[in-house]
Parts: C-alpha cells; sequence; structure tokens
C-alpha cells in the first residue's frame, strides 16, 4: 500500500491487491478487494 502525504486511513480490514491513496485522500472503508478511497488518488 502506498499512502501519500496528509492521508488518513480509517477502519482499514485488509487490502486486496493493492491500495493507493494520494494527498489528503482518506481510506474510509476497506471490504477487501475493494478500496474506498476518498480524495485525490495518486499514481
Amino acid at each position: 500500500s502506498w499512502i501519500g502525504m496528509g492521508a488518513v486511513v480509517r477502519q482499514l480490514l485488509s487490502v486486496g491487491a493493492y491500495s493507493v491513496v494520494g494527498a489528503g485522500a482518506a481510506v474510509v472503508k476497506n471490504g477487501g478487494e475493494h478500496t474506498a478511497v476518498i480524495g485525490v488518488p495518486a499514481q
């Protein structure tokens, strides 16, 4: 997993393949294979 600057991870249960979070983005819920990403994702 790659977490950018100012990123916030909440209730992170598990990561399927990968998750990318950009600056100011927040992962609020992870269902396993799919990750809910809010904000601006970075690649």
